[in-house]
């Protein structure tokens, strides 16, 4: 770009559109676009507003340049630079997220390759961030220094503490503020206890999983023991539970298992809460556990300790206790038995849980397992296994569970967890219609998809490249007639023109193309296999595929004027890389677009050879108004784009006329104001 005869710009290393400062008010310009063979491309003349748009910055020091693109410069935060044109506040930059300071960009976070300039103040005086809080317009943050959690939180009608500075919602007096168990909340900090009054009595430590015991997670989170025990299996047993208004005794019935409850099993056989929850998974949350002994007094469960005389490590399972899930006993509950879903539809238990042999035991191992199927009404028994392997027949989907038995005596344990199998949305490829066939109904199927857009279907994508196109069309094809090529192209050059064509470096089968035009085209599809094409809004699209007895080569003959916008070009298996080639055959200036127009429009100028071109505009008494090309211009099988900007011409009618190769090419051009 050339600005009154000397260099200002090149495209080569800055992207249009420029912007251009330090010109004077109301003075006059000569705008000339020359091509790197020295061709001028197109050219104007500008006459610039009167107004002095510097005014409000003429004595600014900092960088002008940088007012009011969108990032804080703290040089320019001052009066004599209009306040970096809004740049340093939240209210004034347009690229705010509302937040002072914060302008989505350099004043987001921290960085120290920007020094200062990363920090944003408003210093602006008439923006709202700056105004009295009385102010109805008041914009800014009431949040005070020193506020060390969200701003979220602050005002939002909920006592937070610890937050370096006494939440609004919070009274002076108020203790209820969110702290640890064992703290007090007192003007916004909290603070340890002096005593040891509240010491939890909590069997077991949930430290790894947010907070030191159950106690502890209601002062930390606000849940209970209930919803600890329910929603996340935590075990609170021994814990005060104060907070919980419904709990009363134990949580949790096992009668099922032999026992009411935690408790009650202690009287029937001699099991405390520390045993039933380490050997038998049982939860005790709300029992009273009156008989569990500890060796520590920190709520930890140390193994091996003295309960009755007998150590939890040699209790043994008493007779009437056979269903509950033990080291000594038959595999029950869920988890003693891992379910795995595997290819082809397997149901298995993990071999660490087969049956094994107690020598010694009096306690006997399980005699096999039965499988049970969710029919929707229930589960119903599918087969009895006796080994440690089961296959569902065929393709029957649905959710399985296990369970381990014995006959002598008769017992069954509880269901294990469900395994889902889930089923196969495409059963047999290619049956994009789901018939139960491949045939030619299929490919039209996948067709339809593609000339009406109507999204994603998985059948339909049978390379599984998560797009429905010709590439799954020719996996169809060659299903069906199974005479696919292995010597794939991987490169294909794409002739435009009126004869649409592919050529590969090996075998192409099929290819897709998107076609936008400005006017009605006429197709006519090479007869091949799959042929179709569709036309909607001035969008062509087309797809063609051979039976992979021969390499595509045509595609279609195309009469009038078009783009390709997508191409897609496959082989037997891969899409191909492509390139495309205009067929140029003459001289030729194509029309122009948009016409008519306001204030620029293009054309395409087709050079065969090397030689003499020029390309002139003229006013309707042929007065010559402007010059697009005039010189030596090189054949090239891609036209050469010529751009004319008539800011500076009155509305009317002009003609565009190229000469070259011994040929003239005339055109009329409307321009509309």
């Amino acid at each position: 770009m050339h600005l009154d005869g000397d260099a200002w710009f090149s495209t080569s290393s800055y992207s249009p559109p420029v912007t251009g400062t330090g010109f004077e008010p109301g003075s006059n310009h000569f705008l000339e676009f020359i091509l790197s063979d020295g061709t001028v491309a197109a050219s104007a003349s500008v006459t610039l507003i009167d107004d002095n748009c510097d005014e409000a910055v003429e004595n600014c020091t900092g960088t002008v340049g940088y007012i009011n693109n969108g990032l804080c410069t703290t040089s320019n935060n001052n009066a004599d630079c209009d306040w970096d044109g809004g740049d340093c506040c939240a209210s004034t930059n347009s690229m705010s997220s509302g937040v002072e300071g914060d302008d989505g960009n350099n004043c987001a976070y921290g960085d120290p390759y920007y020094g200062e300039d990363f920090y944003c103040d408003c210093g602006d005086p008439d923006a709202c961030e700056n105004f009295a809080a009385s102010d109805p317009d008041f914009c800014g943050s009431l949040i005070p220094d020193g506020w060390a959690c969200s701003d979220s939180w602050y005002g939002d009608g909920g006592c937070d503490c610890d937050c370096g500075v006494q939440d609004a919602d919070c009274a002076d007096s108020d203790t209820s503020w969110a702290c640890s168990s064992g703290q007090t909340c007192e003007l916004g900090v909290c603070t340890d206890d002096e005593d040891d009054s509240n010491a939890s009595s909590c069997f077991y430590d949930y430290t790894g999983s947010g907070a030191a015991n159950c106690d502890a997670a209601y002062g930390s989170f606000g849940l209970d023991c209930t919803t600890l025990a329910t929603d996340y299996g935590w075990d609170c047993a021994g814990c005060d539970c104060a907070n919980d208004a419904a709990l009363d005794g134990c949580l949790f019935d096992y009668t099922n298992s032999g026992a009411a409850d935690c408790d009650a099993a202690y009287g029937a056989y001699g099991l405390d809460c520390t045993a039933l929850h380490n050997d038998y998974g049982w939860n005790c949350t709300g029992c009273a556990c009156a008989n569990d002994v500890f060796s520590t007094g920190d709520g930890d469960i140390v193994d091996g300790d003295i309960v009755d005389g007998i150590s939890n490590e040699e209790t043994l399972v008493p007779e009437g206790l056979w269903h509950l899930p033990s080291k000594h006993d038959m595999l029950l509950d869920e988890d003693s038995i891992e379910i795995h879903e595997l290819e082809f539809n397997q149901i298995i238990t993990d071999a660490d849980k087969k049956m094994r042999n107690n020598s010694g035991s009096e306690y006997r191992t399980a005699e096999g397992f039965k499988v049970y199927s969710d029919d929707g009404s229930g589960m119903s028994l599918v087969a009895a296994v006796y080994g440690t392997f089961y296959q569902v027949a065929g393709d029957e989907d649905g959710c399985y569970a296990v369970s381990a038995f014995d006959t002598s005596p008769a017992y069954e344990s509880v269901l294990s967890n469900e395994a889902c199998v889930a089923a196969d949305p495409c059963p047999l490829s290619g049956d994009t219609n789901g018939d139960g066939y491949v045939n030619v109904t299929d490919i039209v199927s996948v067709v339809n998809i593609i000339m009406g857009g109507t999204g994603y279907e998985i059948c339909a994508d049978l390379n599984e490249d998560g797009n429905i196109n010709v590439g799954d069309i020719v996996q169809i094809v060659n299903i069906i007639l199974g005479s696919a090529r292995a010597e794939g192209a991987t490169e294909a050059i794409i002739t435009v023109g009126d004869n649409l064509s592919v050529e590969g470096n090996g075998f192409i089968q099929g290819a897709q193309f998107t076609l936008t035009h400005n006017s009605p085209i006429t197709v006519e599809l090479a007869d091949e296999y799959v042929a179709y094409y569709q036309t909607d809004d001035m969008t062509t699209t087309l797809v063609v595929a051979t039976d992979g007895s021969h390499s595509l080569t045509d595609i279609a003959t195309i009469s009038g004027e078009y783009e390709i916008a997508e191409a897609i070009v496959v082989n037997a298996n891969d899409q191909v890389t492509t390139q495309e080639v205009l067929e140029v055959t003459s001289f030729e200036l194509k029309a122009a677009y948009p016409n008519p127009f306001n204030p620029v429009t293009s054309m395409q100028l087709a050079v065969p050879q090397d030689g003499f071109v020029s390309v002139k505009i003229y006013n309707l008494v042929g007065q010559e108004v402007a010059t697009l090309a005039n010189g030596m211009m090189q054949g090239s099988a891609t036209p050469y784009t010529l751009r004319w900007d008539a800011s500076a011409m009155a509305s009317g009618v002009y003609l565009v006329q190229a000469q070259g190769a011994g040929q003239v090419s005339t055109q009329k051009l409307m321009l509309l104001k």
